[in-house]
Protein backbone atom coordinates (compact mmCIF):
# COMPACT_ATOMS: atom_id res chain seq x y z
CA UNK A 1 0.00 0.00 0.00
CA UNK A 2 1.53 3.45 -1.19
CA UNK A 3 2.05 5.70 1.93
CA UNK A 4 1.14 9.37 2.33
CA UNK A 5 2.70 12.41 1.84
CA UNK A 6 4.76 13.71 4.81
CA UNK A 7 3.01 16.49 6.87
CA UNK A 8 6.29 19.07 5.54
CA UNK A 9 5.37 18.20 2.00
CA UNK A 10 1.38 18.48 2.18
CA UNK A 11 2.20 22.20 3.42
CA UNK A 12 3.57 22.18 -0.48
CA UNK A 13 1.02 20.97 -1.72
CA UNK A 14 0.03 23.79 -4.10
CA UNK A 15 3.50 23.65 -5.93
CA UNK A 16 3.54 20.16 -7.00
CA UNK A 17 0.04 20.71 -8.43
CA UNK A 18 -0.08 20.75 -12.64
CA UNK A 19 -1.25 23.97 -12.44
CA UNK A 20 1.47 25.45 -10.39
CA UNK A 21 4.14 23.30 -12.64
CA UNK A 22 2.71 24.37 -16.30
CA UNK A 23 2.12 27.73 -14.94
CA UNK A 24 5.95 27.86 -14.21
CA UNK A 25 7.02 26.36 -17.45
CA UNK A 26 5.30 28.52 -19.29
CA UNK A 27 6.51 31.49 -17.36
CA UNK A 28 10.02 30.46 -18.43
CA UNK A 29 8.67 30.08 -22.15
CA UNK A 30 6.93 33.48 -22.19
CA UNK A 31 9.93 35.51 -20.42
CA UNK A 32 12.15 35.94 -23.92
CA UNK A 33 9.37 37.00 -25.10
CA UNK A 34 8.01 39.64 -22.41
CA UNK A 35 11.71 40.81 -22.08
CA UNK A 36 11.72 41.87 -26.33
CA UNK A 37 8.12 43.43 -25.18
CA UNK A 38 9.46 45.07 -22.55
CA UNK A 39 12.47 46.51 -25.20
CA UNK A 40 9.94 47.02 -27.87
CA UNK A 41 7.46 49.05 -25.41
CA UNK A 42 9.92 51.62 -24.27
CA UNK A 43 11.78 52.07 -27.38
CA UNK A 44 8.09 53.14 -28.87
CA UNK A 45 7.57 54.84 -25.62
CA UNK A 46 10.87 56.96 -26.57
CA UNK A 47 9.67 57.08 -30.14
CA UNK A 48 6.54 58.68 -29.09
CA UNK A 49 8.00 61.10 -26.22
CA UNK A 50 10.34 62.54 -28.69
CA UNK A 51 7.84 62.75 -31.45
CA UNK A 52 5.66 64.52 -29.01
CA UNK A 53 8.49 66.71 -27.95
CA UNK A 54 9.10 67.61 -31.70
CA UNK A 55 5.97 68.68 -31.71
CA UNK A 56 5.79 70.88 -28.82
CA UNK A 57 8.93 72.69 -30.11
CA UNK A 58 7.25 72.97 -33.29
CA UNK A 59 3.68 74.39 -31.58
CA UNK A 60 6.31 76.50 -29.58
CA UNK A 61 7.60 78.26 -32.90
CA UNK A 62 4.41 78.59 -34.70
CA UNK A 63 3.24 80.75 -31.47
CA UNK A 64 6.16 82.93 -31.50
CA UNK A 65 6.48 83.24 -35.16
CA UNK A 66 5.03 87.09 -35.13
CA UNK A 67 7.77 87.93 -32.62
CA UNK A 68 10.46 86.51 -34.81
CA UNK A 69 9.04 88.48 -37.80
CA UNK A 70 9.21 91.51 -36.07
CA UNK A 71 12.59 91.11 -34.57
CA UNK A 72 14.03 90.09 -37.81
CA UNK A 73 12.78 93.37 -39.43
CA UNK A 74 13.94 95.33 -36.70
CA UNK A 75 17.59 93.69 -37.11
CA UNK A 76 17.53 94.25 -40.62
CA UNK A 77 16.58 97.94 -40.64
CA UNK A 78 19.32 98.29 -38.00
CA UNK A 79 21.74 97.03 -40.34
CA UNK A 80 20.73 99.13 -43.48
CA UNK A 81 20.57 101.99 -40.78
CA UNK A 82 24.43 100.81 -39.94
CA UNK A 83 25.66 100.78 -43.40
CA UNK A 84 24.28 104.54 -43.96
CA UNK A 85 26.18 105.73 -40.52
CA UNK A 86 29.35 106.97 -42.51
CA UNK A 87 26.74 109.28 -44.69
CA UNK A 88 24.62 110.43 -41.99
CA UNK A 89 26.97 111.21 -39.06
CA UNK A 90 28.49 114.17 -40.00
CA UNK A 91 24.77 116.34 -40.57
CA UNK A 92 22.76 115.15 -37.04
CA UNK A 93 19.79 117.25 -38.26
CA UNK A 94 19.79 114.88 -41.59
CA UNK A 95 20.33 111.65 -39.21
CA UNK A 96 17.67 112.59 -37.26
CA UNK A 97 15.24 112.99 -39.88
CA UNK A 98 16.02 110.10 -41.96
CA UNK A 99 15.64 108.05 -38.89
CA UNK A 100 12.68 109.95 -37.72
CA UNK A 101 10.79 108.93 -41.27
CA UNK A 102 11.80 105.49 -40.75
CA UNK A 103 9.81 105.27 -37.39
CA UNK A 104 6.76 107.24 -39.08
CA UNK A 105 6.58 105.11 -41.62
CA UNK A 106 7.10 101.54 -39.12
CA UNK A 107 3.90 100.49 -37.19
CA UNK A 108 6.11 98.63 -34.54
CA UNK A 109 9.31 100.71 -33.84
CA UNK A 110 8.83 103.59 -31.75
CA UNK A 111 12.90 104.52 -31.20
CA UNK A 112 15.53 104.57 -33.72
CA UNK A 113 18.96 106.00 -32.82
CA UNK A 114 22.94 106.21 -32.90
CA UNK A 115 24.43 104.87 -29.58
CA UNK A 116 28.05 106.17 -29.67
CA UNK A 117 30.65 104.87 -27.80
CA UNK A 118 31.80 106.81 -24.83
CA UNK A 119 29.37 109.94 -25.96
CA UNK A 120 25.80 111.28 -25.98
CA UNK A 121 23.55 109.89 -28.90
CA UNK A 122 22.94 113.07 -31.43
CA UNK A 123 20.99 111.32 -33.77
CA UNK A 124 17.81 109.94 -33.33
CA UNK A 125 14.05 109.48 -34.23
CA UNK A 126 13.08 112.57 -30.96
CA UNK A 127 15.49 115.05 -32.81
CA UNK A 128 17.28 116.31 -29.92
CA UNK A 129 20.30 115.10 -28.42
CA UNK A 130 20.34 112.62 -25.60
CA UNK A 131 22.94 112.68 -23.09
CA UNK A 132 25.09 109.75 -22.12
CA UNK A 133 23.20 110.13 -18.45
CA UNK A 134 20.54 109.17 -19.83
CA UNK A 135 21.16 106.70 -21.84
CA UNK A 136 20.12 103.15 -19.91
CA UNK A 137 22.81 101.53 -18.35
CA UNK A 138 22.46 98.18 -20.26
CA UNK A 139 22.37 99.78 -23.85
CA UNK A 140 25.48 101.91 -22.68
CA UNK A 141 27.44 99.27 -21.36
CA UNK A 142 27.03 97.11 -24.41
CA UNK A 143 27.58 100.26 -27.07
CA UNK A 144 30.68 98.76 -27.39
CA UNK A 145 29.89 95.39 -28.28
CA UNK A 146 30.82 93.60 -31.45
CA UNK A 147 27.79 91.31 -31.48
CA UNK A 148 23.92 91.69 -31.88
CA UNK A 149 21.52 91.67 -29.46
CA UNK A 150 18.18 92.48 -28.03
CA UNK A 151 17.94 94.13 -24.37
CA UNK A 152 14.62 94.88 -22.51
CA UNK A 153 13.86 98.29 -21.36
CA UNK A 154 11.37 99.58 -18.30
CA UNK A 155 9.50 102.30 -18.94
CA UNK A 156 11.24 105.64 -19.85
CA UNK A 157 8.53 107.72 -21.37
CA UNK A 158 6.41 107.67 -18.72
CA UNK A 159 3.53 105.95 -19.97
CA UNK A 160 3.72 102.57 -18.21
CA UNK A 161 5.54 100.55 -21.98
CA UNK A 162 8.12 98.44 -21.55
CA UNK A 163 10.13 98.15 -25.12
CA UNK A 164 12.69 95.14 -26.23
CA UNK A 165 15.77 97.26 -27.92
CA UNK A 166 17.10 96.10 -30.54
CA UNK A 167 21.41 96.59 -31.11
CA UNK A 168 22.81 96.36 -34.11
CA UNK A 169 27.04 97.22 -34.06
CA UNK A 170 28.55 99.99 -36.11
CA UNK A 171 32.37 99.14 -37.44
CA UNK A 172 34.90 101.52 -38.44
CA UNK A 173 37.09 98.84 -39.93
CA UNK A 174 37.76 96.16 -36.84
CA UNK A 175 36.70 99.12 -34.24
CA UNK A 176 33.02 99.15 -33.03
CA UNK A 177 32.08 102.79 -32.76
CA UNK A 178 28.60 102.63 -31.62
CA UNK A 179 25.59 100.81 -31.65
CA UNK A 180 21.94 101.14 -33.74
CA UNK A 181 19.20 101.03 -31.56
CA UNK A 182 15.95 99.97 -32.02
CA UNK A 183 12.94 100.07 -29.38
CA UNK A 184 10.08 97.71 -29.94
CA UNK A 185 6.87 98.12 -27.51
CA UNK A 186 6.05 95.09 -25.95
CA UNK A 187 2.89 94.80 -26.18
CA UNK A 188 3.20 95.92 -29.87
CA UNK A 189 5.64 93.27 -29.95
CA UNK A 190 3.38 90.25 -28.41
CA UNK A 191 0.37 91.41 -30.85
CA UNK A 192 2.04 90.27 -33.75
CA UNK A 193 -0.27 87.98 -35.90
CA UNK A 194 0.97 84.44 -35.26
CA UNK A 195 0.60 81.42 -37.60
CA UNK A 196 -2.51 79.12 -36.31
CA UNK A 197 -2.07 76.62 -33.59
CA UNK A 198 -4.61 73.97 -32.42
CA UNK A 199 -3.27 74.80 -28.81
CA UNK A 200 -2.47 77.94 -27.02
CA UNK A 201 0.50 77.33 -24.74
CA UNK A 202 -0.05 78.64 -21.13
CA UNK A 203 2.63 81.20 -21.50
CA UNK A 204 5.04 82.28 -23.82
CA UNK A 205 8.14 84.41 -23.02
CA UNK A 206 10.89 85.80 -25.30
CA UNK A 207 14.41 86.38 -23.70
CA UNK A 208 17.80 87.26 -24.90
CA UNK A 209 20.90 85.00 -24.42
CA UNK A 210 21.75 86.43 -21.01
CA UNK A 211 18.14 84.90 -19.69
CA UNK A 212 16.81 88.27 -19.55
CA UNK A 213 12.61 88.67 -19.88
CA UNK A 214 11.60 90.69 -22.97
CA UNK A 215 8.04 89.73 -23.22
CA UNK A 216 5.75 87.64 -21.96
CA UNK A 217 2.13 86.45 -22.81
CA UNK A 218 -0.29 84.68 -20.74
CA UNK A 219 0.62 83.06 -16.96
CA UNK A 220 4.36 84.55 -15.77
CA UNK A 221 7.03 82.14 -15.60
CA UNK A 222 9.60 82.77 -12.61
CA UNK A 223 12.96 84.91 -14.10
CA UNK A 224 14.80 82.39 -12.43
CA UNK A 225 13.84 79.26 -14.39
CA UNK A 226 14.13 81.74 -17.41
CA UNK A 227 17.86 82.39 -16.89
CA UNK A 228 18.30 78.32 -16.01
CA UNK A 229 17.15 77.63 -19.73
CA UNK A 230 20.52 79.37 -21.05
CA UNK A 231 22.76 76.98 -18.83
CA UNK A 232 24.18 74.28 -20.14
CA UNK A 233 21.49 71.35 -19.77
CA UNK A 234 23.13 67.57 -18.76
CA UNK A 235 19.70 66.50 -18.78
CA UNK A 236 16.26 67.72 -20.33
CA UNK A 237 15.77 65.90 -23.84
CA UNK A 238 17.55 65.05 -27.04
CA UNK A 239 17.65 68.10 -28.79
CA UNK A 240 20.49 70.38 -28.58
CA UNK A 241 20.22 73.82 -26.40
CA UNK A 242 18.19 75.52 -28.20
CA UNK A 243 15.34 73.24 -28.93
CA UNK A 244 14.80 71.21 -25.98
CA UNK A 245 11.90 70.55 -23.85
CA UNK A 246 12.44 70.68 -20.20
CA UNK A 247 9.98 69.58 -17.04
CA UNK A 248 9.46 72.14 -14.59
CA UNK A 249 7.43 72.44 -10.76
CA UNK A 250 5.54 75.73 -10.53
CA UNK A 251 5.05 76.99 -7.18
CA UNK A 252 1.42 75.72 -6.38
CA UNK A 253 2.72 72.24 -7.00
CA UNK A 254 1.67 71.62 -10.34
CA UNK A 255 3.81 70.25 -13.29
CA UNK A 256 4.71 71.99 -16.13
CA UNK A 257 6.40 71.48 -19.82
CA UNK A 258 8.39 73.97 -20.99
CA UNK A 259 10.15 73.96 -24.52
CA UNK A 260 12.37 76.09 -25.77
CA UNK A 261 12.94 77.77 -29.77
CA UNK A 262 15.52 79.53 -31.45
CA UNK A 263 13.86 82.90 -32.78
CA UNK A 264 17.18 85.07 -33.73
CA UNK A 265 20.07 82.47 -32.69
CA UNK A 266 22.34 84.33 -30.54
CA UNK A 267 19.64 87.24 -29.89
CA UNK A 268 16.59 86.14 -29.30
CA UNK A 269 14.63 82.55 -28.14
CA UNK A 270 10.58 81.73 -26.78
CA UNK A 271 9.46 79.49 -24.07
CA UNK A 272 6.05 78.13 -24.17
CA UNK A 273 4.67 76.62 -21.33
CA UNK A 274 2.31 73.55 -21.46
CA UNK A 275 -0.18 71.56 -19.52
CA UNK A 276 1.70 67.99 -19.52
CA UNK A 277 -2.58 66.57 -19.76
CA UNK A 278 -3.12 68.46 -22.65
CA UNK A 279 0.50 68.52 -24.10
CA UNK A 280 0.61 64.07 -23.69
CA UNK A 281 3.73 64.15 -21.58
CA UNK A 282 2.24 63.39 -18.24
CA UNK A 283 5.38 63.84 -15.26
CA UNK A 284 6.60 61.15 -13.67
CA UNK A 285 4.24 58.72 -11.39
CA UNK A 286 1.28 59.51 -13.09
CA UNK A 287 1.48 56.95 -15.59
CA UNK A 288 1.58 53.06 -15.65
CA UNK A 289 5.23 52.60 -16.63
CA UNK A 290 6.47 51.43 -20.43
CA UNK A 291 6.84 47.71 -19.10
CA UNK A 292 3.57 47.32 -17.42
CA UNK A 293 1.49 46.44 -20.60
CA UNK A 294 4.01 43.69 -21.52
CA UNK A 295 3.75 42.79 -17.36
CA UNK A 296 0.12 42.76 -17.70
CA UNK A 297 0.08 40.58 -20.98
CA UNK A 298 2.36 38.10 -18.97
CA UNK A 299 0.37 37.79 -16.24
CA UNK A 300 -2.88 37.69 -18.37
CA UNK A 301 -0.94 34.43 -20.58
CA UNK A 302 -0.55 32.91 -17.07
CA UNK A 303 -4.17 33.61 -15.67
CA UNK A 304 -5.36 31.65 -18.95
CA UNK A 305 -2.90 29.11 -18.90
CA UNK A 306 -3.86 28.28 -14.98
CA UNK A 307 -7.41 28.44 -15.94
CA UNK A 308 -6.89 26.43 -19.31
CA UNK A 309 -5.37 23.87 -17.00
CA UNK A 310 -7.95 23.58 -14.31
CA UNK A 311 -10.91 23.43 -16.33
CA UNK A 312 -9.24 21.24 -19.21
CA UNK A 313 -7.20 18.52 -17.01
CA UNK A 314 -7.10 19.31 -12.53
CA UNK A 315 -11.02 19.42 -12.42
CA UNK A 316 -11.56 16.17 -15.04
CA UNK A 317 -8.75 14.31 -12.80
CA UNK A 318 -10.20 15.52 -9.77
CA UNK A 319 -13.73 14.11 -10.39
CA UNK A 320 -12.05 10.72 -11.94
CA UNK A 321 -10.26 10.79 -8.25
CA UNK A 322 -13.45 11.31 -6.76
CA UNK A 323 -15.51 8.62 -7.87
CA UNK A 324 -12.53 6.49 -7.52
CA UNK A 325 -12.58 7.42 -3.68
CA UNK A 326 -16.48 6.60 -4.32
CA UNK A 327 -16.08 3.18 -5.91
CA UNK A 328 -13.23 2.05 -3.39
CA UNK A 329 -15.62 2.41 -0.45
CA UNK A 330 -19.33 1.51 -1.24
CA UNK A 331 -18.34 0.10 -5.28
CA UNK A 332 -20.64 3.01 -6.71
CA UNK A 333 -20.29 4.31 -9.99
CA UNK A 334 -21.67 7.69 -10.64
CA UNK A 335 -22.63 8.85 -14.10
CA UNK A 336 -20.55 11.97 -15.20
CA UNK A 337 -22.32 14.70 -17.50
CA UNK A 338 -18.61 16.02 -18.50
CA UNK A 339 -17.81 12.84 -20.96
CA UNK A 340 -18.32 14.71 -24.26
CA UNK A 341 -16.46 17.57 -23.01
CA UNK A 342 -13.10 16.34 -22.25
CA UNK A 343 -10.38 16.03 -24.33
CA UNK A 344 -9.74 12.79 -26.18
CA UNK A 345 -6.96 11.44 -23.65
CA UNK A 346 -8.84 11.99 -20.70
CA UNK A 347 -11.99 10.47 -22.14
CA UNK A 348 -9.88 7.61 -22.69
CA UNK A 349 -8.64 7.48 -19.20
CA UNK A 350 -12.43 8.02 -18.10
CA UNK A 351 -13.73 5.29 -20.37
CA UNK A 352 -10.82 2.89 -19.08
CA UNK A 353 -11.70 3.34 -15.47
CA UNK A 354 -15.15 2.69 -15.99
CA UNK A 355 -14.55 -0.26 -18.27
CA UNK A 356 -12.01 -1.41 -15.34
CA UNK A 357 -14.40 -0.95 -12.94
CA UNK A 358 -17.41 -3.09 -13.88
CA UNK A 359 -14.86 -5.76 -14.62
CA UNK A 360 -13.85 -6.06 -11.06
CA UNK A 361 -17.55 -5.31 -9.77
CA UNK A 362 -18.09 -8.37 -12.21
CA UNK A 363 -15.05 -10.37 -10.69
CA UNK A 364 -15.65 -9.54 -7.28
CA UNK A 365 -19.58 -10.77 -7.43
CA UNK A 366 -18.20 -14.31 -8.75
CA UNK A 367 -15.69 -14.06 -6.13
CA UNK A 368 -18.30 -13.30 -3.56
CA UNK A 369 -20.61 -16.10 -5.13
CA UNK A 370 -18.07 -18.66 -4.64
CA UNK A 371 -16.66 -17.32 -1.19
CA UNK A 372 -20.67 -17.70 -0.21
CA UNK A 373 -20.73 -21.58 -1.54
CA UNK A 374 -17.36 -22.22 0.41
CA UNK A 375 -18.49 -20.46 3.42
CA UNK A 376 -22.11 -22.54 3.71
CA UNK A 377 -19.88 -25.63 2.70
CA UNK A 378 -17.82 -25.27 5.13
CA UNK A 379 -20.59 -24.17 7.82
CA UNK A 380 -21.97 -27.61 6.85
CA UNK A 381 -18.52 -29.88 7.27
CA UNK A 382 -18.57 -28.11 10.75
CA UNK A 383 -22.65 -28.58 11.25
CA UNK A 384 -22.22 -32.37 10.72
CA UNK A 385 -19.08 -32.88 12.38
CA UNK A 386 -20.56 -31.22 15.53
CA UNK A 387 -23.84 -33.95 14.79
CA UNK A 388 -21.49 -36.74 14.42
CA UNK A 389 -19.93 -35.91 17.62
CA UNK A 390 -22.78 -35.59 18.92
CA UNK A 391 -24.07 -38.95 18.31
CA UNK A 392 -20.72 -40.32 19.68
CA UNK A 393 -21.55 -38.56 22.80
CA UNK A 394 -25.21 -40.29 22.39
CA UNK A 395 -23.55 -43.76 22.31
CA UNK A 396 -20.68 -43.24 24.93
CA UNK A 397 -23.47 -42.35 27.54
CA UNK A 398 -25.54 -45.04 26.80
CA UNK A 399 -22.17 -47.24 27.18
CA UNK A 400 -22.02 -45.64 30.91
CA UNK A 401 -25.09 -46.11 31.52
CA UNK A 402 -25.33 -49.36 30.97
CA UNK A 403 -21.82 -50.25 32.65
CA UNK A 404 -21.76 -51.64 36.01
CA UNK A 405 -17.34 -51.64 36.43
CA UNK A 406 -16.68 -47.57 38.11
CA UNK A 407 -13.75 -47.59 36.35
CA UNK A 408 -14.69 -48.03 32.95
CA UNK A 409 -17.71 -45.52 33.88
CA UNK A 410 -15.10 -42.92 34.90
CA UNK A 411 -13.05 -44.03 31.71
CA UNK A 412 -15.80 -42.85 29.35
CA UNK A 413 -17.07 -39.93 31.44
CA UNK A 414 -13.40 -38.45 30.23
CA UNK A 415 -13.92 -39.35 27.00
CA UNK A 416 -17.32 -38.45 27.19
CA UNK A 417 -16.45 -35.04 27.93
CA UNK A 418 -13.30 -35.01 25.48
CA UNK A 419 -15.94 -35.23 22.77
CA UNK A 420 -18.13 -32.65 24.24
CA UNK A 421 -15.30 -30.03 23.88
CA UNK A 422 -14.06 -30.66 20.43
CA UNK A 423 -18.14 -30.41 19.61
CA UNK A 424 -18.28 -27.34 21.55
CA UNK A 425 -15.45 -25.74 19.28
CA UNK A 426 -17.34 -27.14 15.86
CA UNK A 427 -20.15 -25.63 17.31
CA UNK A 428 -18.74 -22.21 17.95
CA UNK A 429 -17.52 -22.29 14.31
CA UNK A 430 -20.72 -23.31 12.67
CA UNK A 431 -22.11 -20.10 14.52
CA UNK A 432 -19.39 -17.87 13.79
CA UNK A 433 -19.61 -15.11 10.92
CA UNK A 434 -15.56 -15.96 10.38
CA UNK A 435 -15.30 -19.85 9.95
CA UNK A 436 -11.18 -19.30 9.58
CA UNK A 437 -11.19 -18.08 13.10
CA UNK A 438 -13.00 -19.04 16.77
CA UNK A 439 -13.38 -16.25 19.40
CA UNK A 440 -11.52 -17.18 22.31
CA UNK A 441 -14.01 -15.24 25.50
CA UNK A 442 -17.08 -17.84 24.24
CA UNK A 443 -15.10 -20.57 23.92
CA UNK A 444 -13.90 -20.60 27.29
CA UNK A 445 -17.12 -19.42 28.83
CA UNK A 446 -18.51 -23.15 26.95
CA UNK A 447 -15.57 -25.31 27.96
CA UNK A 448 -15.50 -23.39 31.68
CA UNK A 449 -19.19 -23.77 32.17
CA UNK A 450 -18.73 -27.83 31.48
CA UNK A 451 -16.63 -27.84 34.37
CA UNK A 452 -18.41 -25.46 36.71
CA UNK A 453 -20.81 -27.93 36.44
CA UNK A 454 -19.22 -30.71 37.20
CA UNK A 455 -17.41 -29.29 40.21
CA UNK A 456 -20.65 -27.81 41.50
CA UNK A 457 -22.08 -31.20 41.71
CA UNK A 458 -19.43 -32.50 44.35
CA UNK A 459 -18.53 -29.08 46.21
CA UNK A 460 -21.72 -27.34 46.00
CA UNK A 461 -20.23 -23.90 47.33
CA UNK A 462 -16.91 -24.03 45.69
CA UNK A 463 -15.67 -21.01 43.80
CA UNK A 464 -15.38 -20.43 39.96
CA UNK A 465 -14.28 -17.88 38.22
CA UNK A 466 -13.06 -17.45 34.27
CA UNK A 467 -11.25 -14.61 33.10
CA UNK A 468 -10.39 -14.63 29.45
CA UNK A 469 -9.34 -11.43 26.71
CA UNK A 470 -11.07 -10.87 23.57
CA UNK A 471 -9.26 -12.06 21.02
CA UNK A 472 -9.60 -14.76 18.16
CA UNK A 473 -7.91 -17.67 17.24
CA UNK A 474 -7.44 -19.94 14.21
CA UNK A 475 -9.17 -23.35 14.69
CA UNK A 476 -6.10 -25.52 14.85
CA UNK A 477 -5.25 -23.50 17.88
CA UNK A 478 -8.82 -23.46 19.45
CA UNK A 479 -9.02 -27.47 19.36
CA UNK A 480 -5.76 -28.08 21.34
CA UNK A 481 -6.37 -25.07 23.46
CA UNK A 482 -9.94 -25.88 24.64
CA UNK A 483 -9.19 -29.61 25.07
CA UNK A 484 -6.15 -28.23 26.93
CA UNK A 485 -8.45 -26.60 29.51
CA UNK A 486 -10.77 -29.22 29.57
CA UNK A 487 -8.34 -31.81 30.75
CA UNK A 488 -6.98 -29.41 32.82
CA UNK A 489 -10.00 -28.58 35.15
CA UNK A 490 -11.25 -32.11 34.71
CA UNK A 491 -8.17 -33.04 36.86
CA UNK A 492 -8.88 -30.24 39.00
CA UNK A 493 -12.18 -31.41 39.86
CA UNK A 494 -10.52 -34.70 40.55
CA UNK A 495 -8.32 -33.77 42.23
CA UNK A 496 -10.36 -31.54 44.70
CA UNK A 497 -10.21 -32.17 48.53
CA UNK A 498 -13.34 -33.24 50.12
CA UNK A 499 -15.43 -29.80 50.98
CA UNK A 500 -15.46 -28.30 54.33
CA UNK A 501 -16.62 -25.50 55.69
CA UNK A 502 -13.00 -23.47 55.64
CA UNK A 503 -12.37 -25.00 52.72
CA UNK A 504 -15.28 -25.23 50.22
CA UNK A 505 -12.87 -25.63 47.10
CA UNK A 506 -12.36 -23.27 44.16
CA UNK A 507 -11.13 -23.36 40.24
CA UNK A 508 -9.82 -20.48 38.67
CA UNK A 509 -9.69 -20.17 34.93
CA UNK A 510 -8.20 -17.17 33.25
CA UNK A 511 -6.50 -16.69 29.45
CA UNK A 512 -4.58 -13.41 28.87
CA UNK A 513 -2.78 -11.43 26.31
CA UNK A 514 0.73 -11.05 28.32
CA UNK A 515 2.21 -9.37 25.63
CA UNK A 516 1.24 -8.76 21.61
CA UNK A 517 1.09 -11.93 19.92
CA UNK A 518 1.31 -14.46 23.26
CA UNK A 519 -1.84 -15.43 25.28
CA UNK A 520 -1.30 -17.65 28.63
CA UNK A 521 -3.78 -20.19 30.49
CA UNK A 522 -3.48 -20.21 34.07
CA UNK A 523 -5.41 -22.54 35.94
CA UNK A 524 -5.93 -22.95 39.89
CA UNK A 525 -7.03 -24.97 42.51
CA UNK A 526 -7.09 -26.98 45.71
CA UNK A 527 -5.53 -30.44 44.68
CA UNK A 528 -4.79 -33.73 47.35
CA UNK A 529 -2.76 -36.70 46.52
CA UNK A 530 -5.06 -39.97 45.77
CA UNK A 531 -2.62 -42.92 46.16
CA UNK A 532 -5.52 -45.18 44.02
CA UNK A 533 -3.16 -46.67 41.24
CA UNK A 534 -6.11 -45.97 38.74
CA UNK A 535 -6.10 -42.86 39.80
CA UNK A 536 -2.52 -42.77 39.25
CA UNK A 537 -3.04 -43.89 35.91
CA UNK A 538 -5.87 -41.41 34.89
CA UNK A 539 -3.28 -38.80 36.03
CA UNK A 540 -0.91 -40.14 33.95
CA UNK A 541 -3.38 -40.23 30.90
CA UNK A 542 -4.50 -36.62 31.51
CA UNK A 543 -0.99 -35.63 31.57
CA UNK A 544 0.22 -37.44 28.45
CA UNK A 545 -2.64 -35.50 26.26
CA UNK A 546 -2.39 -32.20 27.87
CA UNK A 547 1.09 -32.65 26.96
CA UNK A 548 0.16 -33.38 23.51
CA UNK A 549 -2.12 -30.50 23.32
CA UNK A 550 0.61 -28.23 24.19
CA UNK A 551 2.78 -29.62 21.69
CA UNK A 552 -0.18 -28.67 19.25
CA UNK A 553 -0.22 -25.15 20.47
CA UNK A 554 3.92 -24.82 19.70
CA UNK A 555 4.74 -24.94 23.65
CA UNK A 556 4.59 -26.66 27.18
CA UNK A 557 2.90 -26.52 30.18
CA UNK A 558 4.37 -25.89 33.87
CA UNK A 559 2.98 -27.19 36.98
CA UNK A 560 3.82 -26.03 40.47
CA UNK A 561 2.17 -27.15 43.58
CA UNK A 562 2.65 -25.25 46.80
CA UNK A 563 0.82 -25.21 50.54
CA UNK A 564 -2.03 -27.46 48.61
CA UNK A 565 -2.53 -24.93 45.49
CA UNK A 566 -2.00 -26.63 42.13
CA UNK A 567 -1.28 -23.74 39.29
CA UNK A 568 -0.72 -25.14 35.95
CA UNK A 569 0.36 -22.56 33.06
CA UNK A 570 0.81 -22.53 29.74
CA UNK A 571 2.02 -19.85 27.03
CA UNK A 572 1.87 -19.90 23.19
CA UNK A 573 2.18 -17.76 20.23
CA UNK A 574 -1.25 -16.68 18.68
CA UNK A 575 -1.25 -17.39 15.00
CA UNK A 576 -2.25 -14.73 12.84
CA UNK A 577 -2.49 -16.02 9.69
CA UNK A 578 -4.58 -18.93 8.82
CA UNK A 579 -1.97 -21.67 7.35
CA UNK A 580 -2.59 -22.77 3.72
CA UNK A 581 -4.60 -25.88 3.71
CA UNK A 582 -2.40 -28.87 2.56
CA UNK A 583 -3.11 -31.20 -0.51
CA UNK A 584 -3.56 -34.90 0.83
Amino acid sequence: MPQGRPDSEESFRFLRGLPFRVVAFLSLALLPIGMLAIWQTKDLDETLRERTELSLIARTELGSSGERRAIQSGIGSAAAIAEMYPELIGDPERCSAAVSRLVENSPIYSFIGFVPVGAPILCSSLRAPISEELIDEEIRSRSSSAVQSIVPLGDITGNGRSFAVLLQPILNGDAVVGQVAIAIPTDVLTQQQDMTIDDQPLSMVIYNQAGDVISTQGEPLDPAVVRSLVEPQKNGSIFDPQRRVVRNQRPDGHHQVLTTASLIPGVAYAVGSWDPAHAGLQPPGTVLPTFSLPVLMWFASLLVAYFAVHRLVVAPIRDLQKRMRLFAVNRSLPNTNQMERLPTELFELEKTFGNMAYDLMDDEARMEDSLREKNVLLKEIHHRVKNNLQMISSIINMEIRASDDNFARNTLKRLHARIIGLATVHRLLYKSDNLGRAEAEPLMQEVSSTLFDALSATHPKADTRLTCDTFSLIPDQAVPMSLFIGETGAQAVRDMPVPTAENPGFLHISLKIVSPGTALIICRSPYVVKPDHRATTEVKTGAQLMRAFAMQLGSDFETTESDGIRTRTLSFAITSNIPDALDY
